[in-house]
């Protein structure tokens, strides 16, 4: 028995937003599981992130262990001096000791409303403590001094503002975005 038009429609999204769910969590499944957040060697019990499409959200799943023959590398207790090892997977920098080397693209999530993607953002022309930042629709100049930094930042309306952040050793930025109005707390990821 129908209860009418509006049981046969909602019944119909209820149906239509399903499929589409369930073929969201497979495309993203297949996806992320070649996803650079999960770590390529050594042993790790943190729980791997997987973003959803719609809506766009980080989702924690259980942590998953996997352990790795390869050693990982090993870094010099000495500050400036990598090991043959390290030095061989990663170029060295050609920036001031102490300053980490920023230029990349991140992918932004906003802290304050359960971790949603919101979009992406670039450093790059990182000299010394000073790089550039953009996104869509915004650029801005910034410093770094240690694991601390900001950008100033202005938006193709005419919107100003900075962003204050802190860099964990996960090359995780952790920032704050304050101005003309916004006022709005993200973790952006390296890709």
């Amino acid at each position: 028995m129908s209860d009418g038009p509006l049981h046969t429609r909602s019944t119909f999204w209820y149906i239509v937003i399903s499929i589409f769910v369930g073929l969201a969590v497979l495309y993203l499944d297949r996806y992320l599981s070649s996803s650079s957040l999960a770590p390529r060697t050594g042993v790790s019990a943190e729980p791997r992130a997987r973003v959803s499409e719609q809506p766009k959200q980080l989702l924690l799943e259980e942590p998953k262990v996997r352990v790795s023959k390869e050693p990982r590398p090993q870094v010099s207790e000495e500050p400036g001096q990598p090991t043959s090892e390290v030095s061989r997977l990663v170029p060295a920098p050609t920036l001031s000791p102490g300053t980490q080397n920023l230029d990349n693209t991140y992918d932004l999530y906003d802290a304050d409303q359960g971790y949603v993607a919101v979009g992406s953002m670039k450093i790059f022309n990182q000299e010394g403590a000073s790089f550039d930042v953009q996104g869509s629709g915004w650029s801005g100049r910034g410093n770094l001094t240690g694991s601390d930094g900001f950008y100033d930042w202005r938006f193709t309306d005419g919107k100003t503002g900075r962003t204050e952040f802190s860099v964990d050793a996960r090359g995780v930025l952790h920032g704050h975005v304050k101005g003309s109005g916004i006022n709005w707390s993200y973790v952006a990821r390296p890709r």
